[in-house]
């Protein structure tokens, strides 16, 4: 506190004094470890209905760093390799909200009253800056560093600033995490006397960007999380140290920069300082951001050496305990869930630890075994870490490769793989699979006659989408590729997009498997909502299993004809076997975790003719052809009844599939417009 009040950020008066202020509210001041740094000091401002009394004024819509990471992680592997590697670096915000001051007739309501010992007066700290724990700070503190980051943004293509005074300072190394090898950029080349601050007149207009047709630019872009701001760059070392010269610039231009006044009384720069002398601002291959080990050069994401042994230490702990207190089974599972974009295959192994803790009672939650076996499971992917780092290929989205569609009913599940052009590297031919579900399950399904079924009509759904991407996984090589499936169950779709539920039944059973899948073959898998009139040539493969393999490829042919003839694949027995097996809420064996070559199927696919003549009787034609789709619906164009066209190629997808617009950041103008502003128009240039 002492060091706050020699800084301006707080002011420390006795009670006595200011216990008759008009608007004064009291919290009490606790402290937030930090791992390498002092405890940050912190208000619990819902003591006194601080917090909750406080009218928002701040725009909520500033904060905007949810999605930082993907976003960083997303230009970094869409780069184009072609200008070299990316680059990137990281620059924190020192004292970031004691950067903004507080308006005087507010700060009274903001006091928070200092440990004190029998027979002392108690002190009052009032905050003169936005204090940490108030609700309105983090949006008003937003507002700067998103600003910050649109303006940078909008200038790194074509603004050369003069030389900055703190370059050479942030071009210090940081020492290698260990033996991988690292690029960096040196300091610029400038005489001290040219360094200089630049006044808000210098900064230059936004341009629109001049690229030719075709031609993507080297990288730059800027992000930020809260107080830490992020910038990549592709190119040469002084493009680089321009890139960063401009970051540097406009952070002066919102963050009031030292002067000789500030020096003497020890006020710091708002770029930290001892963040750059750690090489926190160098330009590098690797480093940490958000508490990410990245490395562009290996396209890699990995925790780093302490969060490593975090998750160890937390797997430890729980390893073989029945019982468990409330808070700590909260706090294990948020930390998991932090660390889980890191760790492929660990996305489906919640659901039961999120079923426990929603069933606990009081403050004790009762750890039932599925629930152990599941933590054993990531404790078994933590171990793997140091042998099995996280491709980037694997957690970013990419144009999905392979697209496809699945549905599945009480008599069994099936789907099809929609080939791409010829000319497209993933070329494949059109695949349509099915596989019955055994009797054992069908018996315990859900339905009007069985109400008492313990599996429903979703989980069936879920189940062949998992078997859909094994059809794919064993025809094609999907390493590091996105696929994309679209299913016509909304809670199967759900389910696949969370990666866990809530529940203990069937679906736990299944998102283990497929996220074991998922890391065993090294894809990311994106499954979307497809309605289901639209979704017939999977609805064929799902419920005509009156048809022999030849009239169900022949009607595939009549319905939907493709360049070369449908293929029928077979799912083979050992993934039947696992997916029965979580079906039934029984464990199946761990799948192998180290990627494995996409296998060919032995007995050759089955394939279908062009020239096959259509069976009367495989013709859909009725509601009698076992769906639940309009005669109207066989033909692959959509008739005047304002329904879904049948999906029968890629185009015809499209229009349901994922957009990625989540990755992009929000427009520069994202403040609420008043009515008499109008978004400024950028110049064009010549």
């Amino acid at each position: 506190m002492v060091d706050f009040i020699n800084k301006g950020y707080y002011v420390v008066l006795p009670y006595k004094i200011v216990r008759l202020m008009e608007n004064l509210r009291i919290c009490p001041i606790g402290v937030v470890p930090q791992r390498d740094r002092r405890p940050r000091p912190i208000s619990d401002y819902t003591y006194y209905g601080t917090n909750p009394d406080t009218i928002k004024t701040a725009p909520q819509e500033a904060m905007q760093f949810g999605r930082t990471l993907d976003r960083v992680l997303y230009q970094i592997h869409h780069a184009d390799p072609k200008y070299g590697p990316v680059h990137l670096l990281k620059l924190d915000i020192s004292d970031g909200f004691y950067r903004v001051p507080v308006r005087a007739e507010h700060i009274p309501s903001l006091g928070m009253i200092m440990p004190y010992q029998d027979g002392e007066d108690p002190l009052i700290a009032f905050p003169l800056r936005l204090p940490m724990g108030w609700t309105e700070s983090p949006p008003y503190f937003s507002v700067l560093t998103e600003t910050i980051i649109d303006l940078v943004n909008e200038r790194l293509g074509h603004w050369d600033p003069p030389p900055h005074p703190l370059e050479k300072v942030a071009s210090t190394p940081a020492p290698p995490p260990d033996a991988r090898p690292i690029h960096y950029i040196g300091p610029p080349s400038f005489p001290d006397h040219l360094a200089r601050r630049i006044t808000v007149n210098e900064l230059p207009p936004p341009r629109r960007p001049h690229r030719r047709l075709g031609r993507r630019p080297p990288l730059s872009y800027s992000d930020v999380y809260v107080d830490d701001e992020a910038l990549l760059g592709q190119g040469s070392p002084s493009r680089l140290n321009r890139l960063r010269r401009v970051l540097f610039h406009v952070n002066d231009l919102i963050f009031r920069p030292n002067d000789a006044t500030d020096i003497a009384a020890g006020r710091a720069e708002p770029a930290s300082h001892k963040k750059m002398l750690k090489g926190d601002a160098c330009w590098a291959t690797t480093g940490i951001f958000l508490g990410w080990l990245i490395d562009t050069l290996r396209g890699t994401l990995e925790l780093p050496p302490h969060r490593r042994q975090r998750l160890s230490d937390c797997l430890t702990t729980f390893r073989g305990r029945k019982r468990c207190s409330l808070r700590d089974v909260q706090k294990l599972l948020g930390e998991l869930r932090s660390m889980s974009q890191g760790i492929p295959g660990c996305r489906g192994l919640f659901s039961q630890l999120q079923h426990d803790l929603q069933a606990g009672a009081g403050n004790r939650v009762r750890l039932r075994q599925p629930t152990l076996d599941h933590l054993e499971d990531l404790a078994v992917l933590a171990a793997d870490l140091d042998s099995r780092p996280t491709r980037l290929g694997e957690v970013v989205p990419s144009h999905p490769r392979y697209k496809g569609a699945c549905d599945a009913a009480k008599a069994g599940m099936g789907g099809v793989w929609l080939p791409p052009s010829p000319d497209d590297p993933s070329h494949h031919p059109p695949i349509v699979w099915r596989h019955p579900f055994p009797t054992q399950v069908q018996k315990r399904i859900v339905s009007t006659s069985h109400p008492l079924g313990d599996i429903t009509n979703s989980d069936l759904e879920l189940a062949g989408t998992i078997a859909h991407e094994w059809i794919l996984a064993n025809t094609a090589d999907i390493t590091e590729s996105t696929i994309s499936t679209g299913c016509d169950n909304t809670a199967a779709v759900s389910w696949r997009t969370k990666g866990s539920t809530t529940t203990s039944g069937p679906a736990a059973y299944l998102l283990r498997l497929a996220s074991l899948q998922q890391r065993q073959y090294r894809y990311r898998s994106e499954v979307f909502y497809l309605p289901g009139d639209a979704n017939v040539l999977a609805d064929i493969a799902s419920r005509r299993f009156d048809l022999t393999d030849t009239a169900l490829l022949s009607l595939l042919d009549t319905i939907a004809p493709q360049a070369h003839p449908w293929e029928l694949r077979r799912l083979p027995s050992e993934q039947h076997s696992m997916l029965t097996s979580a079906l039934l809420c029984k464990r199946p064996p761990r799948p192998s975790l180290h990627s494995v070559p996409y296998p060919t199927p032995g007995s050759g696919p089955i394939r279908g003719s062009r020239s096959s003549p259509p069976l009367a009787s495989a013709i859909l034609t009725s509601r009698e052809s076992q769906t639940r789709y309009k005669s109207s619906k066989s033909t692959p164009t959509a008739s005047g009844t304002g329904e879904h066209p049948i999906v029968v190629n890629r185009s015809t997808l499209a229009p349901y599939e994922i957009t990625y617009s989540r990755f992009r950041r929000r427009s520069p103008y994202w403040a609420s417009a008043t009515h008499a502003w109008t978004p400024p128009v950028p110049s064009i240039p010549a």
